[in-house]
């Protein structure tokens, strides 16, 4: 039976309902239909008004973008960076001087007929030429040398800054989808640019050079010939600069293509969907849609490169041209006598050294443009990560964790959503204290606790700690006395032991409070059963790698924020994958924190309303507001309150009728 069906996709914050197509049984969906619609990100649409500039804005911006190059490689390495300017120059200049040496062996040679006296004469001026070519190819090979320590250079200082400065952004950044698509595409590509832009920004110093001197050794012999040389220049310059934004706006307009295709291969490769693409019988259909997409993907790019391949051929049929005419002109000067052979002879050389020249420089021009485009990502990405930092604290916060935490009419809007996920919550929690976060799906539970702990900022409102605002406390502070465990625990690619070690401090805690959080969590039993223990590598990417399963993950990440011990305990849904002894035995740890070490206060989120019993105060969310709040025989007093009708749902009074 034939009937249409309905899709969503979100991308960049944009929610979107499609239609689609009639299906003919199962068999005839498609499974991501979907993403044929999804909206593009910010970042796309800034880049294809950068892109579609003018040519002559081309070479405006473009030192613009080299000027990146030469920065980051002047902070790593500044004296490799004068030796590759200073041999790249030097370089050109050698090849101008060949040039003017053998124009004047051949006006020597053709003064008059060639006969063995003039050899012999002309020796000393082909020797230096000799000399010159010599020295220029020793020269060259200094070029590839220092090149070769430049690049890795050039490459290690743009990572490390990406890495500094991406790490330091503040963690909501992280939920803007288009910012996640520009540090995917800015991230590395923009580093492999950077280091590659090298080779083709010291070819084109050495190119620039060499035209320079050979213009000024042709308009010795007359100014016609240099002016003809430099309008052999236009057309390779245009078309390095035309094809290169048509690359440009291809790589642009194949975002989307290109994410629909990995996420075809994320579904086709990746252990989590394994199970259900085998039990749904997914593989052909993907294999399908992948060699769809890579199709398409084809298509576009062998459109693009006719389009570039024309250009290219326009620029070098004009650029031919321009220098058949230059030599039109030299004929005509000879023919009329305003130049001997002699001087005609050397002029050819030196004007065909200059047009090879100019077509080595429009290589490396091209090379300069296409890869700028990666460039200017990549400065997108530092520009976005510095406006996502959070605002840097000057206010100390010394004390073991805060005695009181109060928020006022606080609020929340995540990146690049209009609709508020918290609104006006005002609430007091005291040290030791332990917190229950119940409610709906949606509701803004887990967004409150990260807000209580510090991890989020709120859009508008205060957070204090201690009669101390949150907005204006170092972040170190903050962070130190913060324990965090996520729903979905993270799987560290390290040993079983870096995996619990790594959220404490700097001092590892006393042997008796490593040995209870392991207990308490069953993280003890997971190690035991690894086959070396605290030394087994937890991943499959190592060879010998065990991989855990979703509770095993999830025991070690409550062991890893026991061991931190921090002064406030943030559990998100924590006990969502352990079976019901090891959550019962983690709730009652949990909610008699007060015995613990430092009387840590506990915020724990959960959709069950059993666990939440016996926290000291149940925070009831609907809608991004606290409807209620209290204990639970407090809460259950209300026979039309919110906690005692999701109470009744999830426990249903026992029917004692026989």
């Amino acid at each position: 039976m034939s009937r249409r069906l309905s899709g969503i996709i979100i991308w960049g914050g944009t929610v979107r309902k499609v239609r689609l197509p009639k299906a003919n049984g199962p068999q005839a969906r498609s499974l991501l239909f979907a993403l044929e619609n999804i909206a593009e990100p910010g970042w796309v649409k800034d880049r294809h008004s950068v892109a579609s500039v003018s040519t002559v804005d081309s070479f405006r911006n473009l030192p613009k973008t080299l000027r990146l190059t030469i920065a980051t490689g002047w902070g790593a390495a500044p004296l490799l960076v004068i030796a590759a300017g200073v041999i790249s120059v030097v370089s050109g200049i050698l090849t101008a001087f060949g040039l003017l040496a053998t124009a004047d062996a051949l006006s020597v040679l053709l003064r008059t007929t060639i006969t063995p006296e003039r050899i012999s004469e002309s020796i000393p001026e082909v020797s230096l030429v000799l000399v010159i070519y010599s020295a220029r190819a020793l020269i060259e090979s200094l070029e590839r040398t220092v090149e070769a320590s430049v690049r890795p250079h050039v490459a290690c200082a743009a990572e490390n800054n990406l890495a500094r400065v991406v790490s330091g952004i503040d963690v909501i950044a992280f939920e803007d989808a288009s910012f996640r698509e520009l540090a995917a595409q800015g991230g590395q590509a923009g580093v492999r640019a950077l280091a590659n832009s090298v080779t083709p920004l010291l070819g084109l110093l050495s190119s620039i050079a060499t035209v320079t001197a050979s213009v000024v050794a042709t308009s010795l012999f007359h100014p016609l010939l240099a002016i003809g040389v430099v309008v052999a220049c236009v057309p390779s310059a245009w078309a390095a600069s035309r094809s290169s934004r048509l690359n440009n706006l291809h790589m642009l307009g194949t975002v989307s293509d290109h994410l629909q295709k990995s996420i075809l291969a994320e579904i086709s490769t990746d252990s989590r969907f394994a199970m259900e693409r085998a039990v749904f019988g997914l593989r052909d259909r993907l294999i399908v849609e992948y060699e769809l997409v890579s199709k398409r993907l084809c298509q576009k790019e062998i459109t693009s490169g006719l389009k570039r391949a024309r250009i290219q051929l326009a620029g070098r049929a004009l650029s031919g041209l321009s220098g058949a005419v230059a030599f039109g002109v030299l004929a005509i000067l000879l023919y009329t006598r305003w130049i001997d052979v002699a001087v005609a002879g050397a002029a050819a050389v030196a004007m065909r050294v200059s047009i090879t020249s100019v077509t080595g420089a429009a290589g490396r021009l091209y090379n300069l443009f296409e890869l700028g485009f990666s460039i200017e990502l990549y400065k997108d990405l530092l520009r976005g990560a510095a406006e996502r930092r959070r605002s840097v604290g000057s206010v100390a916060f010394l004390e073991t964790g805060p005695d009181i935490i109060t928020m006022s009419a606080v609020g929340f809007c995540y990146p690049g959503h209009s609709r508020p996920s918290l609104c006006d919550i005002n609430l007091t929690i005291g040290r030791g204290e332990v917190v229950a976060i119940v409610g709906r799906n949606g509701s803004g539970k887990s967004t409150l606790a990260k807000i209580i702990g510090g991890l989020y900022v709120p859009s508008i409102g205060k957070v204090f700690w201690n009669s101390v605002d949150l907005a204006y406390v170092r972040e170190n502070d903050i962070r130190k006395n913060v324990s965090f465990v996520a729903q979905t625990p993270m799987a560290w690619p390290t040993t079983a032991g870096n995996n619990v070690e790594i959220g404490c401090h700097a001092d590892l805690p006393i042997k008796e409070w490593w040995d209870r959080s392991l207990k308490v969590s069953g993280a003890g039993d997971v190690i035991d059963s690894l086959p070396h223990k605290m030394e087994t590598l937890l991943s499959t990417r190592f060879v010998d790698g065990r991989d855990l399963s979703v509770g095993q993950w999830q025991r070690l990440a409550i062991a890893r924020a026991l061991v931190r011990n921090g002064s406030i305990l943030i559990a998100d849904e924590a006990t969502s994958a352990l079976d019901p002894h090891a959550e019962s035995q983690v709730l009652e740890f949990l909610t008699s924190s007060k015995e613990s070490m430092n009387q840590v206060t506990t915020i724990f989120v959960t959709h069950r309303i059993l666990n939440a019993r016996k926290a000291d105060r149940i925070v009831v969310m609907e809608g991004g507001r606290i409807v209620e709040t209290g204990s639970h025989n407090e809460l259950m007093q209300n026979p039309e309150g919110h906690y005692r009708l999701m109470y009744e749902v999830q426990v249903p009074p026992i029917n004692t009728r026989g």
